[in-house]
């Protein structure tokens, strides 16, 4: 097991994670008929890893992967779901929560490189979500203090920014470096500072 724990993972804490053996030998319960996959399987198995020991104060679902570094700070409460994935780049992402908030994230969301949540009172982010590098998401802004919720199905463009007590409805699209200060309906295209909303079409639609 040698190679599988470098970069700082101590491999005695990783084990000790209830179900993380299954969660490998699903991943990897292939490579030997498919010797061509084995290399992104073995990349796979590591993120898992990783995932494990970065989220290791956090109530973390199965097969959450962590491909780059994430800077965790964690008084409240964490909870990811499965299959949420971080993706390597320049910057780490973040995310951070206070004592006595709460930050959820939905299975499937995936999220870019810079990414930073931080959570005053209670972010609530829903299943298949994608967010673009260096989005910034935080509930508190120095004058008040209010919940995020942003529903399933929402795509976030780079450099946007959700301000406090915002809504972002089912299947919506933040386009990139907009500011969100107002609630989204739900298959909206939010656009500008302050971003301004329209109605998806069927046709544009994801979900």
């Amino acid at each position: 097991m040698g190679n599988a724990f470098d970069g700082g993972i101590p491999e005695q804490a990783v084990m000790r994670r209830p179900g993380l053996a299954a969660e490998l030998r699903q991943l990897l319960r292939l490579t030997a008929t498919d010797p061509s996959a084995a290399r992104s399987r073995i990349r796979r198995a590591l993120g898992v890893l990783r995932a494990r020991w970065t989220f290791r104060r956090c109530e973390c679902g199965e097969l959450v992967n962590v491909r780059g570094r994430v800077l965790v700070e964690n008084r409240g409460r964490i909870e990811l779901g499965d299959r949420v994935q971080f993706w390597p780049g320049m910057l780490p992402q973040d995310l951070a929560c206070e004592e006595g908030a709460e930050l959820t994230i939905g299975a499937l969301s995936m999220f870019n490189y810079g990414v930073s949540i931080r959570a005053k009172r209670s972010i609530r982010i829903g299943k298949r979500c994608m967010f673009g590098s260096l989005v910034a998401i935080e509930d508190a802004d120095g004058e008040r203090v209010a919940p995020i919720v942003i529903q399933d199905d929402v795509w976030i463009g780079h450099r946007a920014i959700v301000n406090p007590g915002v809504t972002i409805g089912e299947g919506s699209v933040v386009t990139a470096g907009s500011v969100v200060s107002a609630d989204v309906p739900p298959f909206s295209h939010a656009q500008g500072n302050p971003a301004r909303c329209r109605p998806l079409p069927p046709s544009e639609r994801h979900s």
